[in-house]
């Protein structure tokens, strides 16, 4: 064909040919183009934007936790995550199971340890949280000759020498066990097993995310995600620095 319009030289069928050899080189560099345009870099990473925001952050920003509402003085929706409650809680938890109290009473002569409500004599479970709730709204108190050991999953009838060579620490049984919501002290176990939610009463707490000391559903997690390059990266960064000077020159060769 070439060896012919060299032959033959016509203008219109050079004209003709040089179009398609063009239009074909363009529909074969199309992909190449707007990859290069757009910067695209392979690695990527979850993105959310912040709810009532125009702000995106990464997703592993948001952390579980708990959200806490209707504390007097305290901002609804304030959160905090599991790592800062966690010590407050097992904390708690262990008061609850290790400590008698005037309405309760912790029977371990067996591996089957269950609580006796004194009130009516029912038992439960230690860990029930029915037993839990009960102690936290009805006026009950822990004795004040009484210690424990802040070791949650520990054995109850363990020897003290095992929580002394450990440096587990030791609390008296009527200390309350606070936690600081929003610059505030409060009972965590009076937080955590409100029974007059129950009833009908506002709730005082829900799990979720956190971010910026701010509580999130799932769903407003799950509705704001985006996936975006990761410039965290430094191998990612480098890519995207590299793909954004080559869109100059992509992008005028395409418009002209």
């Amino acid at each position: 064909m070439l060896s012919d319009l060299r032959r033959y030289s016509r203008k219109r069928s050079v004209w003709l040919f040089a179009y398609g050899a063009l239009a074909i080189s363009y529909v074969l560099a199309i992909p190449t183009l707007f990859s290069t345009m757009t910067g695209y870099i392979s690695a990527s990473t979850a993105f959310t934007k912040v709810p009532g925001t125009s702000q995106f952050v990464p997703t592993s920003f948001f952390q579980s936790g708990y959200i806490f509402y209707n504390l007097e003085g305290i901002r609804n929706n304030t959160c905090l995550s599991n790592d800062e409650v966690s010590p407050a809680s097992s904390r708690q938890q262990n008061q609850f199971n290790k400590c008698n109290s005037t309405c309760i009473t912790h029977n371990y002569t067996d591996y089957r340890s269950y609580s006796i409500w004194k009130p009516t004599g029912e038992k439960y479970r230690q860990d029930s949280s029915t037993v839990e709730r009960l102690f936290y709204s009805s006026d009950c108190s822990f004795f004040t000759n009484e210690t424990y050991y802040d070791d949650y999953g520990s054995y109850i009838y363990q020897d003290s020498s095992y929580f002394e060579e450990h440096n587990i620490p030791k609390y008296n049984c009527n200390d309350t066990v606070n936690i600081a919501i929003g610059g505030k002290n409060f009972s965590i176990g009076v937080i955590l097993n409100n029974a007059a939610y129950d009833e009908g009463g506002p709730r005082n707490w829900d799990t979720g995310y956190c971010y910026n000391n701010t509580g999130y559903t799932y769903s407003d997690i799950s509705d704001n995600g985006r996936c975006l390059p990761d410039t965290e990266n430094e191998a990612a960064y480098v890519s995207l620095s590299l793909s954004l000077p080559a869109c100059l020159p992509s992008s005028s060769s395409f418009f002209h």
